[in-house]
């Protein structure tokens, strides 16, 4: 399984009403340990704590972001804010571009229709 299925397992997991409360702790723990043993963070109180991290940014961004940040698979918070301030500057830049493509198609567009009345009334066409 995925790290991402480990952890929504995790978070989406709820007690059961046929259960003990001691058997929903039973559950809850071993998708826990399930979860951060999938990205090596288990015993690892640094790894803990940019996985809590990183969970956090990801609750924050957009969810076209977070799953091409998903995607990438960053290690690290530093990692994934870099990666998301590239996916940012990389959509600005096709956004600009889209825009002065569209600004250069609206200008001939006027400039053709202009050209077509000026023929038109010198008798061109």
């Amino acid at each position: 399984m995925s790290v991402g299925i480990y952890r929504q397992k995790f978070r989406k997991l709820m007690k059961l009403s046929s259960e003990t409360h001691s058997d929903f702790a039973f559950r809850l723990t071993t998708a826990f340990q399930r979860w951060l043993q999938s990205v090596n963070a288990y015993d690892n109180i640094k790894s803990l704590r940019e996985i809590f991290l990183m969970e956090q940014f990801l609750n924050t961004t957009s969810a076209e972001l977070e799953l091409w940040l998903n995607e990438k698979q960053p290690k690290s918070l530093e990692q994934m804010a870099r990666l998301a301030d590239e996916y940012l500057a990389m959509r600005k830049s096709f956004s600009t571009t889209n825009e002065q493509s569209q600004n250069s198609n609206d200008i001939a567009i006027v400039y053709t229709r202009s050209c077509t009345e000026i023929c038109a009334e010198v008798g061109i066409f």
